[in-house]
């Protein structure tokens, strides 16, 4: 699609809210909100950690590498360690 290009999309989805919280702007924010989650998390993970790219595939290896990884993500969000600190270890 080139820049400046206008598209008009449709999407449908189902939900246990009543019509009246169904509003267009109510599930405007739900869909942000996870969009926001995976930015957040799931995005770094892949960016910082390369997870898409793990060949950890056996036994419990990939659920032991994505609890270190989110431990240490844990650990620098919650310190005062800033991405300058970390320029030279990732």
């Amino acid at each position: 699609m080139k820049s400046g290009d206008v598209r008009d999309d449709c999407t449908f989805g189902l939900t246990s809210l009543t019509k009246d919280r169904a509003t267009p702007e109510n599930l405007m924010g739900i869909a942000r909100g996870h969009w926001e989650i995976e930015n957040r998390n799931h995005h770094v993970r892949d960016t910082t950690y390369h997870e898409d790219l793990s060949q950890v595939r056996t036994e419990n290896g990939p659920h032991m590498m994505a609890t270190l990884r989110g431990l240490a993500m844990s650990i620098i969000l919650n310190s005062a360690v800033t991405a300058a600190d970390l320029a030279g270890f990732l």
